[in-house]
């Protein structure tokens, strides 16, 4: 956009891409984390189907995060417009650019990025974590290992050689 201006790129407009990415990915977060809160709510419900737990949960997180992500923009906008104020041309420049680009994130966050949620399924699996295993379980696999499996050999190595 800062090209179609013809407005020259420096430092300040050469980090607006940055800075807008940083807050569009803070958003998506958000927007993504309250999905799942919902979606593990509303598929536990009886006879819900996937693809209507997916529809319905867009729907209940948006509903639940949107105003959240529409004041935060707001804010976020309002802030760097009030770079206006400044006599340098570069800033005002930085900040106009800011808040549109912001507002831009807003607008795709609200609209674009649910209707594709909602044409995606979810992939769902019986746990919700997947299986950790500490370095000392496996330092003592690895060392079974090296002796032919044996289990009188899952532990730690007396030698510290072993271990690295």
């Amino acid at each position: 956009m800062i090209s179609l201006t013809g407005i020259p790129l420096d430092v300040f407009n050469a980090t607006t891409p940055i800075l807008i990415l940083a807050v569009a990915a803070g958003h998506a977060v958000q927007i993504l984390k309250r999905y799942y809160e919902e979606y593990s709510i509303i598929r536990k419900e009886p006879n819900v189907t996937a693809k209507l737990a997916n529809e319905l949960t867009v729907i209940q997180s948006l509903t639940k995060v949107g105003p959240v992500m529409i004041v935060a923009c707001c804010v976020a906008c309002l802030g760097f417009l009030s770079l206006l104020f400044f006599r340098i041309t570069t800033i005002r420049t930085f900040g106009i650019f800011s808040a549109l680009g912001i507002f831009s994130a807003l607008l795709i966050e609200m609209t674009l990025i649910p209707s594709l949620r909602s044409l995606l399924s979810l992939v769902e699996s019986e746990d919700s974590v997947g299986k950790s295993i500490s370095l000392v379980d496996l330092i003592q696999q690895i060392n079974q290992a090296m002796n032919s499996g044996n289990p009188k050999f899952y532990e730690i190595p007396n030698n510290k050689n072993l271990v690295s």
